[in-house]
Order: C-alpha cells, then sequence, then structure tokens
C-alpha cells in the first residue's frame, strides 16, 4: 500500500522528536547513533551530540574552518570528515567530542568514510580509497581509483565499494585493494552505497553538470539500482526522487532512502515496491541512519528527527 506524500508527512510530523532547530545554525550534513547518543555535523564545523532518548542538546564542539561532510561511529569512536581547504579525518572521544587525533593523508574533500572492527576505510574528490588501522591510525593501504572523484564507500564481509562521478561502483577486495570488478550501468554518479549479505544497493545523481557556470540539466538519473552480489548483476531500478539521492540505510525487510529533494522514501526489500513516501523538508535531507527501534535523519532546515519505525509499519499495515 503506497501513502500519499501528506499523509506519510504528517503522520510522521506527530509521531517524531525533533532537535532544537536553533543549535545547528546551517545545513546539517551528516547523522551517526550508538545506544546513548545521536551525533550531528553540519558545514560550519559544528558537531553536536544530543541524548538518544529525547534529543536533548547534551554538548557540542565546532572544528575552525572543516566543513564536515561523512561520518563513522565504533564503540569507541566518532570519525569525521572534513573538505575544502582542511580535508582531513578526526578521531574523537564520544564522552567529550574531544579530538584525540587527526589522520593526514587525502588532498581534497572526504566524502564518505565507513568501517568494520579494524579499519576505518575514507574515500575522497581526489580519487583515492586509503585504509586505515583502527588501533595505530596508519594509513595500511591506498587505492587510486580511474574515477576523478569518490563520493561514497561502504564495506561487508569481503569487499569494499567505492561510487563517483564514473557513473559506476568499484568493487574491491578488502584485503589488498585489488579491483574484482566494475559495476556499470548507472546514468549519473553514484553518490550513496549500502549492503546486506545478498545485494548491493546504490543511489543516484549529479554533483555538477559540464562544470563550474554550467547549467544543470533538466532531467538526469535519481533513482536506486539493486545489485546482486553473486554474479554483479543490476537486478532492477527503484524510481521515484526527484533530485540526488543522498544516502540510504536497511532495516529488516525495508530499504529507506532520502534526497535532495526533501523525502523520505520507504521501500520493500523483495518486492522494491515503495510503501512509504513523506516529505519532511524543502531544502534536502542529507543522511539517514537507523537503530532497532528508529530512523534518524538531518534536515537542512537545522534539526534531527528521530522517528519510530512503528509507525511506518501502522501507516503500511
Amino acid at each position: 500500500m503506497i501513502q500519499t506524500k501528506n499523509l506519510g508527512h504528517d503522520i510522521i510530523r506527530r509521531s517524531s522528536i525533533k532537535s532544537d532547530e536553533s543549535i545547528h545554525s546551517i545545513d546539517l550534513s551528516c547523522i551517526s547513533v550508538d545506544i546513548n547518543s545521536v551525533f550531528s555535523a553540519d558545514s560550519s564545523g559544528k558537531i553536536v551530540k544530543w541524548n538518544l532518548d529525547d534529543l536533548s542538546f547534551a554538548c557540542s564542539t565546532t572544528i575552525r574552518g572543516a566543513i564536515i561532510n561523512s561520518m563513522h561511529i565504533d564503540e569507541n569512536f566518532l570519525y569525521t570528515g572534513s573538505s575544502y581547504l582542511d580535508n582531513r579525518i578526526r578521531v574523537l572521544d564520544k564522552e567529550n567530542l574531544e579530538v584525540v587525533k587527526i589522520l593526514d593523508g587525502h588532498t581534497s574533500s572526504i566524502s564518505d568514510l565507513t568501517g568494520n572492527s579494524e579499519l576505518l576505510i575514507s574515500c575522497s574528490s581526489d580519487s583515492e580509497i586509503r585504509v586505515w588501522d583502527k588501533t595505530t591510525y596508519e594509513n595500511i593501504n591506498t587505492y587510486k581509483s580511474d574515477q576523478d572523484i569518490l563520493l561514497s564507500v561502504v564495506v561487508d564481509d569481503a569487499y569494499i565499494y567505492t561510487g563517483g562521478i564514473g557513473n559506476k561502483i568499484d568493487v574491491l577486495t578488502i584485503s589488498d585493494l585489488k579491483l574484482v570488478t566494475e559495476l556499470r550501468g548507472t546514468d549519473a554518479s553514484v553518490f550513496s552505497l549500502i549492503s546486506n549479505q545478498t545485494r548491493l544497493y546504490s543511489g543516484s545523481g549529479e554533483i555538477w553538470w559540464g562544470g563550474p557556470g554550467s547549467p544543470r540539466p533538466p532531467e538526469f538519473e535519481t533513482a536506486i539500482r539493486i545489485w546482486e552480489k553473486n554474479t554483479w548483476e543490476c537486478l532492477g531500478m527503484i524510481e521515484g526522487h526527484s533530485d540526488n539521492v543522498n544516502a540510504l540505510a536497511l532495516h529488516e525487510s525495508l530499504l529507506l532512502s532520502v534526497s535532495d529533494d526533501g523525502s523520505l522514501r520507504v521501500y520493500d526489500v523483495n518486492s522494491h515496491d515503495e510503501i512509504l513516501c513523506a516529505v519532511l523538508n524543502g531544502r534536502g535531507i542529507k543522511d539517514i541512519t537507523t537503530d532497532s527501534a528508529y530512523i534518524y535523519t538531518c534536515l537542512m532546515t537545522g534539526s534531527v528527527w528521530k522517528i519510530p519505525f512503528v509507525t511506518i509499519k501502522e501507516m503500511v499495515g
């Protein structure tokens, strides 16, 4: 059952917890969550820690001169990646947001961060994937892509996947960053990636349109593609968003996406049917993450939203 945008928006707005919009005075760019807290960051370098239960303000810090556009979290630390003149990864203490380590190496904007228990993995506009040891913080391996700008990265037990402006996804071995294959067919840049045991999902969009000052084309691909990991075959494409698909998340049998069109969309991972679309914001949504009971999104208006999954399930029956 597909809900209307207005119905989805109204019900989600009434059931959600929202943070104080005045804490962030500029567009939110990324969000992470652990068992106690929610963390958000913006393009002024401000990082905010919120109490998980009610999204009340806990503490904040500002990294001067850093435009933060990527974030990763694990049991011990919060990691941020910044852009333009900074181009650094910072390791922060989750309790007080103090910077405990700075990782240098990238020469351009750090677009995305991911990792596992042992490794931190970064991708950048310098076309590089860098793998960092989480114990020593050494850069233990680097992959140079033929895509001029990398925008997204995700890891599973066997592979690292990275997408960029080359309209493809590079599949690399974790152990030595050898290129296994290239997933082609996307008719736009690969903005976002998420994976489960059997499938990889990619979201598309565009960061520029022919170079600085060039007009934006009237149409470009803003879709989600589903890739089979055993065969590397593209199983299909989900359309619906009208602007960049900025982030993806998975929860049980649900695939979730957010976009610069301001909407949160929810799909059935088996049928790929859209089961909910809620327009939360006219200015766009940059990131999404989940825990066992809630969806967390950061809106460009400056607020963090905590949306209960039970509301989604009630709406779709």
